[in-house]
């Protein structure tokens, strides 16, 4: 028993001692370049690039709205609610796994689907920086892309020098505090990313709307609703999360933000519409008119205990 133990112990330092901020960080970075080169290809067959990979993740592969915003829409949040602790558990830990939603997941299907070239990140920094602004740069034109270009690159490189590892006895967990210039650079990382995703990820959830007019049931009630909450959260910047109620025979799509208050929407005849959390009939504001006003967005109230229509 003894022996077992001490040999999960040198697995957990050496796994352990593989996963740094730093990767992760770096890994975002990498992603916001091959995301952009994505934004950037368009073909007859699929239309734009970007488009067909998240409605490929959709509907293929089933990911919830969890895996959809950190891939898409808040990767600084895919750690931990609180910036200063990212939190990542022994061998098959949350900082282990997300770094395999960037690395793996949202990599090998840029590669698969579009032929957007995977890159190794054991790579130097140095290295990887001078790779993809080569790479990308013919795609980063005008004011508006300048400034993105801005946000992706011109944020200086970090290294783990004054990282802090506090270790934990529950199951080997631990818990790492950043440092400011890792929290930095990772929320300009993330807003670099909505920049490039909030209109793409507008344009599949109108599409879906109207192919649910057109075509009945060519989306599910369930992707509706990952939609509308990555939607919501490439607005606001926040997590969110979703489920789908079903009251009275009646779907209600429910986004919840991280203290649990929410933003309902449900269909009439096919149309859908944010409705009062508390009384599901009163209409708020149809979902296609918040989608056309870039300054509008739903606001999370707290829910009663009872609700009705």
């Amino acid at each position: 028993m003894k022996i077992s133990c001490i040999l999960l112990s040198l697995m957990c330092v050496n796994v352990l001692a593989n996963i740094s901020i730093t990767e992760y960080i770096n890994m975002v970075e990498l992603l916001n370049l091959q995301i952009q080169k994505a934004s950037g290809y368009n073909d007859d067959y699929i239309g734009n690039g970007l488009e067909h990979v998240i409605k490929d993740f959709l509907q293929s592969n089933g990911y919830d709205s969890k895996f959809m915003n950190e891939m898409f829409t808040v990767p600084e949040h895919a750690l931990t609610y609180n910036f200063n602790y990212l939190q990542g558990a022994c061998i098959m830990g949350h900082l282990q796994s997300i770094i395999m939603t960037q690395s793996h997941t949202l990599q090998r299907k840029l590669f698969q689907t579009l032929g957007i070239p995977m890159v190794d990140t054991n790579q130097s920094n140095d290295i990887l920086r001078v790779t993809t602004y080569e790479k990308t740069r013919t795609y980063l034109t005008g004011k508006a892309l300048h400034n993105l270009r801005n946000q992706i690159f011109d944020i200086s490189s970090l290294d783990d020098k004054y990282q802090t590892v506090t270790v934990h006895d529950d199951k080997y967990k631990i818990i790492y505090k950043a440092t400011p210039r890792a929290i930095i650079k990772l929320t300009k990382l993330g807003k670099a990313r909505r920049l490039l995703t909030g209109k793409v990820i507008r344009n599949v959830l109108t599409q879906a709307l109207a192919g649910l007019i057109l075509y009945d049931k060519m989306y599910s009630v369930h992707e509706i609703c990952t939609l509308i909450a990555v939607w919501i959260s490439s607005k606001t910047g926040s997590l969110t999360i979703n489920r789908v109620h079903h009251v009275q025979d009646i779907d209600i799509c429910v986004v919840y933000d991280k203290d649990w208050n929410v933003v309902k929407y449900r269909p009439f005849k096919g149309i859908y519409w944010q409705v009062n959390v508390n009384k599901m009939d009163t209409k708020i504001e149809e979902l296609n008119v918040q989608l056309l006003d870039d300054s509008s967005y739903p606001r999370f109230e707290n829910q009663l205990t009872t609700t009705t229509f």
